[in-house]
């Protein structure tokens, strides 16, 4: 509509006076929603009124409708996707596995060093040697057999297996594994040669069962850690601490 209420109200008003409703007889001040008021609920009921009443109640919708400011629509704020990590994990210096965590998937914290460090190893010591060996591997689904290793010296052997470096020294490796109830037993040794000319050979089994066999998430967490066991690392950690009597 192009009339504005105020001109609505002002056509009101002289109308009203044409018809004889007289505005001085209220002996008040009227303002123009006042007279919009009146023409609305007169004192005296008036056929004439019902048209005034019908174009008020109109600009008055309309006015309602056009001061509504329509709010945006916004859609369901959506729950955060969640962050795959990769499977690889971490091994500590315990021998313990640690894998990736948080929305940057970086790698856990360690166990407290004053817990696992080299030093609070398990000791073994013989006629012929001694070296440091963990208590454990650290995790669940990664265990020691046939603890601790078996450590010999021996004035020469046979490589059978592959070359690795074990921190700072060559070794050869050879495994053998088999599967029972389960779980896949591997069996290292390594053979590495002293400045003497006589050599070392460490051999111990680990057992990993199937993972497979544990349901989610605890088949992800085996699938980790087994991943990330190091054992020509924990192997080097061990050789390292043997002493030749």
């Amino acid at each position: 509509m192009s009339v504005s209420l105020l001109d609505q109200v002002r056509k009101n008003v002289t109308r009203a006076k044409l018809y004889g409703y007289s505005l001085e007889s209220q002996n008040k001040k009227y303002s123009p929603i006042n007279v919009c008021y009146n023409e609305l609920y007169p004192t005296t009921f008036n056929p004439m009124n019902m048209r005034y009443k019908n174009v008020a109640f109109a600009l008055v919708s309309l006015l309602i409708l056009t001061s509504c400011t329509p709010q945006p629509l916004t859609s369901p704020q959506q729950p955060a996707e969640p962050v795959m990590c990769t499977m690889d994990a971490k091994q500590c210096p315990d021998g313990s596995f640690v894998g990736r965590q948080g929305p940057n998937c970086e790698f856990a914290a360690c166990p407290d060093s004053s817990e696992n460090d080299q030093e609070k190893w398990e000791s073994y010591k013989d006629d012929t040697l001694s070296f440091h060996y963990p208590a454990r591997s650290g995790s669940a689904y990664v265990s020691f057999q046939d603890w601790p290793p078996q450590v010999s010296i021996q004035e020469s052997a046979v490589c059978d297996g592959e070359m690795h470096s074990l921190n700072n020294q060559n070794a050869c490796v050879t495994l053998q594994s088999e599967g029972a109830a389960g779980s896949v037993y591997t069996t290292y040794q390594y053979q590495v040669e002293q400045p003497s000319g006589r050599m070392v050979v460490m051999k111990f089994t680990v057992r990993t069962p199937q993972c497979l066999n544990y349901p989610e998430p605890e088949s992800d967490d085996c699938t980790r850690d087994q991943a990330a066991f190091r054992a020509d690392q924990l192997a080097g950690q061990m050789l390292d601490t043997l002493l030749i009597n």
